[in-house]
């Protein structure tokens, strides 16, 4: 698997080998009848793009910034030490769960898009 996770903060035990991101940033939305943010640009579904466990590891493993509608990606990304922003989802899970317990683990919520772009630095060459 492709990164390491902060087990002290959530009790995941699995040894996963870390890696540098290859990127800055990864923007990560909802495709489809459920998504908040269908025409916004975004690197893809990451339930398409991903089908496994360790493919969404390694698929956030490989930012070193994530923006997502997706709570698995999200909580994927927060396993891989990376800076991890929240974006809504249409029927209000994203924030029961990062008001319960995601930003104890350092999640940050946005309730855009861009907004959250807006907090991030990304490096040139990104």
């Amino acid at each position: 698997m492709a990164c390491s996770p902060p087990i002290s903060r959530t009790g995941f035990d699995a040894v996963i080998e870390p890696h540098e991101p290859e990127f800055d940033l990864g923007l990560f939305l909802r495709r489809g009848p459920e998504a908040q943010f269908d025409g916004h640009p975004s690197e893809g579904d990451p339930a398409t793009i991903a089908s496994t466990v360790d493919e969404y590891l390694r698929l956030a493993g490989r930012y070193a910034q994530i923006i997502t509608d997706r709570l698995h990606f999200a909580v994927c990304g927060l396993l891989c030490s990376r800076r991890v922003i929240l974006c809504p989802n249409a029927y209000h899970k994203n924030l029961g769960m990062w008001e319960t317990w995601l930003h104890r683990l350092g999640c940050e919520w946005a309730e855009t898009p861009d907004e959250a772009a807006s907090r991030l630095e990304v490096g040139q060459g990104s």
